[in-house]
């Protein structure tokens, strides 16, 4: 979630550190403002998803954990 007044800088840098020091899948949902926004565009390149609802992003992951099994 962005909204204005949880906007910081380094999102994307924040997300990638969690990434590398956690072995674990990552979904992110964001909405809301101009963070969001800048959030979205920091994340661009990386292999963490971006969903725009909860619902999508925890039917990722439930996918992602049925596909291991």
């Amino acid at each position: 979630m962005a909204p204005a007044n949880a906007d910081f800088t380094g999102f994307g840098a924040l997300i990638g550190e969690l990434t590398r020091r956690y072995d674990k899948p990552i979904a992110v949902v964001i909405y809301g403002g101009e963070a969001g926004g800048r959030w979205t565009v920091d994340l661009e390149g990386t292999s963490v998803p971006v969903f725009r609802t909860t619902r999508t992003a925890g039917r990722a992951l439930a996918l992602l954990v049925e596909a291991s099994l």
